[in-house]
């Protein structure tokens, strides 16, 4: 099996998995008034369900990556996957409340910047060989 098949198909269980977050009433963002908060019960308050906004952002992943995939190499696609999934939790860690940190960064962001910069590196290797 080729790893791109893991590249691709890892945003897929990576959504499904995220609704343990739902029903585990964890990693939930910052308290909102948004119409679509989601009550959380040991906080008494409405927070942004960030469990959604990856499981979607995940979804949009998958969707790229199997409708892109047949054109990209094992390389190309496995780093379109580290970009892809390092941006969207580059955007959400920013509404996280429970994150880690290194120094003043989020470790998670800190992470997905180099998993851009790998997938980045796996793009650029490919056309550097063209």
């Amino acid at each position: 099996m080729q790893l791109s098949a893991l590249a691709i198909t890892a945003p897929l269980g990576q959504a499904i998995g995220r609704w343990g977050n739902f029903f585990n009433e964890e990693a939930f963002g910052s308290v909102t008034s948004l119409p679509w908060a989601l009550y959380i019960s040991h906080t008494g308050k409405y927070h942004h369900p960030t469990f959604l906004y990856e499981m979607l952002w995940n979804l949009l992943s998958f969707s790229i990556l199997i409708n892109t995939h047949k054109k990209l190499e094992n390389k190309q696609c496995i780093g379109l996957y580290f970009i892809l999934y390092s941006l969207g939790r580059i955007f959400i860690e920013q509404l996280r409340t429970d994150s880690l940190y290194v120094g003043p960064v989020k470790a998670a962001s800190l992470i997905s910047f180099l998993g851009i910069v790998l997938g980045l590196g796996l793009l650029w290797h490919k056309r550097k060989a063209d």
